[in-house]
């Protein structure tokens, strides 16, 4: 069994009727030999910086308990250097989650959300407490099991031998005529142009057209503007060696003349508009066909625009599985058809079990762009409702996308936050 060198409880001011009788309850584990000592930490939430002073003086392999209540979900921000510790595999990071249920019983509630371990749940003060020293020992008798498990490396997308994955799309709701003129066009053009601005649904349409024609197209090269020219350049070496071709085939022009000559060949460029570019890397005069994926309408063969109130409807009634009421009808509006804010929306009512009422109460005024607004309001939820979540995605400093562990990509991709690109790894996608 792992023992823990030294854990240590953040407290509140909201909870500090809760933390004696917590340390009273994991005494046994100090006893027993598993803890080798119990701390306590008054936070201050007008002192932040003392905060993230005491983060970074805990000694490794500690473990840090954090009761999320009203000061963590306000200011999610301040969870951010205990993430970044726990996510660089330093110290072990806990959440309390503690709710007070008013409603439904006559004593506080007490959730106990250890992470990657699932949800216990208590009714009861007392019976929470036994729940969280029970989770504790259960994390402890895996012997660090539970730690490599729940900091993983990220999955990767399953991979084709382009790297691009056979997945449909999960919130897509494809548009058959588009699906239908892209196949029909790639069959009489080598180069297609699709248009549309961020988040309009380019990239979900060449992943349905390549789902669609599995097997037709080899091999497939993603490049997007986001990656680096050392990047692009280890993508292209990549398939060199899946080509059997030599070590340093991209640099001595072997590459570039196997290319050429790869008829069922694509190459996918996201958001690069000048071919000089990727010229040089992989030649556009060749046999393969480009896809070029933009967001200027110049010369384009086709044009994404935003979608109808109809489409919207249908969407809405697919993914939240609810009517659309007059509430759903006044929100949805306020989304403009822009694809990309109907999946987030969606997915957080759909996973919250959000009111469209109280949605439209929380939505930021008109006064900044639709993307602000998104972003705005995906933090105000995700501080309500995921606090790890939130404290991982927004604020000033926002934990760096390559250590996020893979309970926050499930999550993140649930919400329909993130995409990732031809190497499987997460980005925002706001």
């Amino acid at each position: 069994m792992t023992t823990i060198p030294s854990l240590h409880l953040i407290t509140c001011p909201q909870d500090y009727p809760l933390i004696h009788p917590l340390a009273v309850a994991l005494k046994p584990l100090v006893l027993a030999g598993s803890i080798s000592a119990i701390q306590l930490f008054r936070l201050d939430p007008n002192n932040t910086s003392a905060l993230a002073q005491w983060v970074a003086k805990r000694p490794l392999h500690s473990w840090v308990i954090v009761p999320l209540v009203n000061t963590w979900l306000e200011q999610p921000t301040l969870l951010q250097p205990l993430l970044a510790r726990h996510y660089a595999h330093e110290i072990r990071m806990l959440s309390l989650r503690l709710q007070a249920h008013k409603h439904d019983f006559d004593r506080d509630g007490i959730t106990v959300l250890p992470p990657g371990t699932g949800t216990l749940t208590g009714e009861g003060l007392e019976q929470g407490i036994v729940l969280v020293r029970d989770g504790i020992e259960r994390l402890l008798a895996r012997s660090g099991s539970a730690d490599k498990g729940y900091l993983a490396p990220i999955d990767h997308i399953l991979p084709t031998r382009a790297g691009v994955p056979w997945a449909r799309p999960r919130w897509a709701e494809m548009d058959e005529e588009e699906v239908l003129w892209l196949m029909e066009t790639f069959r009489k053009q080598s180069q297609v142009t699709v248009a549309g601005a961020v988040g309009m649904g380019k990239r979900t349409l060449a992943l349905e057209f390549f789902y669609r024609n599995k097997g037709r197209y080899h091999p497939i090269i993603w490049l997007d503007a986001q990656m680096s020219s050392l990047h692009r350049k280890e993508v292209c070496q990549q398939h060199a060696e899946q080509a059997g071709l030599a070590t340093h085939a991209v640099e001595s022009g072997l590459f570039q003349a196997w290319w050429r000559k790869q008829a069922q060949g694509v190459l996918v460029l996201e958001g690069l508009h000048n071919p000089m570019e990727v010229h040089s890397l992989l030649p556009l005069d060749g046999q393969p066909r480009v896809l070029w994926l933009t967001a200027q309408s110049k010369q384009a063969d086709y044009m994404l625009n935003s979608w109808t109130e109809q489409r919207m409807y249908q969407y809405y009634k697919r993914v939240v599985g609810r009517k659309v009421g007059p509430d759903a009808k006044k929100l949805l509006l306020q989304l403009q058809g822009w694809p990309l804010a109907l999946a987030v929306v969606c997915a957080c009512i759909q996973t919250f079990r959000l009111v469209p009422g109280r949605v439209l109460l929380q939505w930021p005024e008109k006064d900044q762009p639709l993307r602000r607004q998104l972003q705005q309001w995906v933090c105000q939820i995700l501080a309500q409702h995921a606090p790890f979540l939130a404290a991982s995605l927004c604020g000033d400093n926002p934990i760096p996308s390559h250590l996020w562990p893979e309970e926050v990509v499930k999550q993140a991709d649930a919400l329909c936050l993130i995409k990732r690109d031809t190497q499987g790894k997460p980005r925002l996608v706001l």
